[in-house]
């Protein structure tokens, strides 16, 4: 498993690597569309061969739960709608944000009541009272919210403070998927050795120490301080992503690994959304902070 886990991750990496290159070639020599419009050539194809070569299985028939999943996804979208509309409207002194965090706390308390209640729920209780794989799920909504929300601030920052171009972006952010792919390589030879609990801390220490190279960036720092701290950075995701998943699968079973990987995935996304609102709020206060300190010092 965990071999097959560093394998698929590798491949995974693959993206991240070029994306960014690619996207920035596309911008630079065509227009900013074509990022889209390059989905339909390459995604036809895609979804043709995976139609041809995947294997069935058999289907495992089940009721859905209405009820559940509509309460799910209603405070799910209301949470969206304020995280991303939370800057824009000044947070809770809107009415919109309240609204918002209200139907999405009511959803989530009739969703949990609902779940531990109904006779079939969205998803299985087995999965939910799983200390392990709760536990997994956390970490996976911490990686998110950091390491996400980070990400969405590197490539305006890059352009508009550094002046690189969007091509030159591309490649400053792709040494962080290069230390992935290390990373994923070095948990796959100390998997089975060594303690998956140790590579994920060893894993957390690392992307820590990235984010405190970062505290130090001033305007004068070169390309290779970016590179550096993105490479580390990588290196530590790569060792966690792998450990992760085998603590969060080892302890259920596999019928319910389709619906664990589900959730994993969702935690990331929602840490993700977490971070990227957190980020931009802390943003654009500091900048009114900054702008009030200066207007004091400026006489007429």
């Amino acid at each position: 498993h965990a071999r097959a886990m560093s394998i698929y991750g590798i491949a995974v990496m693959i993206a991240p690597i070029t994306g960014p290159i690619l996207g920035g070639v596309l911008t630079e020599n065509y227009s900013w569309r074509w990022v889209f419009y390059v989905n339909l050539p390459l995604g036809i194809p895609t979804l043709a061969i995976l139609w041809w070569l995947l294997p069935s299985r058999p289907i495992n028939r089940r009721r859905l739960d209405l009820f559940g999943y509509v309460t799910f996804a209603m405070a799910l979208g209301a949470l969206q709608l304020m995280l991303d509309r939370g800057n824009h409207a000044d947070w809770f002194d809107s009415w919109e944000i309240w609204l918002e965090a209200a139907v999405a706390l009511a959803c989530f308390w009739m969703f949990a009541i609902h779940s531990a209640t109904a006779r079939a729920p969205l998803f299985d209780r087995e999965l939910l009272t799983n200390r392990t794989f709760m536990t997994a799920l956390m970490f996976m909504l911490m990686v998110g919210l950091t390491m996400i929300g980070l990400s969405a601030l590197l490539a305006p920052m890059f352009q508009n403070l550094y002046g690189y171009s969007v091509l030159d972006t591309g490649l400053l952010l792709s040494p962080r998927a290069v230390g992935v792919l290390v990373g994923m390589i070095i948990a796959t030879r100390l998997s089975g050795r060594v303690d998956p609990r140790i590579i994920v801390g060893v894993a957390f220490a690392i992307c820590t120490y990235s984010l405190w190279m970062m505290t130090h960036w001033s305007l004068d720092i070169d390309a290779r301080t970016i590179v550096t701290a993105g490479f580390v950075q990588g290196i530590g995701l790569g060792l966690s992503f792998m450990p992760m998943n085998i603590i969060a699968f080892a302890s259920i079973s596999a019928r319910y690994r389709t619906e664990g990987a589900s959730l994993m995935n969702m935690m990331r996304s929602i840490g993700g959304s977490i971070g990227i609102s957190l980020i931009t709020t802390l943003l654009a206060r500091n900048i009114q902070t900054s702008l009030s300190d200066l207007a004091a010092h400026i006489t007429a």
